[in-house]
């Protein structure tokens, strides 16, 4: 059996969170559906990246989702770039986290 690296635990977090507001979207009326994500000042800042391309942005609310939960003093830390690098390319290599992620970021775009 393969040790469970900090990265793997970080991506399962993820992938839970993303699909748990995945489903409360699609649990939402119609125009309720922006409502499914938090309104938390790292992932309210998004809105100031619209221009940027999709995995830029993608990655930026995997960052902003890690920093919520982990707290801001881990965008001090060396490694957290890596963390978020890894978790991206975890994310990217299956297809349902894929899916979600880019719906969570199409969401916040269109906000």
């Amino acid at each position: 059996m393969e040790p469970v690296s900090n990265a793997d635990r970080i991506a399962l977090i993820l992938r839970e969170k993303l699909a748990e507001r995945a489903r409360r979207a699609r649990a939402a009326t119609p125009g309720k559906a922006g409502r499914a994500l938090p309104r938390s000042s790292s992932v309210a800042a998004l809105a100031a990246l619209a221009d940027t391309d999709d995995r830029q942005y993608r990655r930026a609310v995997i960052q902003a989702v890690l920093v919520d939960n982990f707290g801001r003093e881990v965008m001090n830390d060396p490694s957290f770039q890596q963390v978020v690098e890894q978790v991206l390319s975890a994310i990217e290599g299956d297809e349902d986290a894929r899916t979600v992620l880019t719906q969570a970021a199409h969401e916040l775009r269109s906000r």
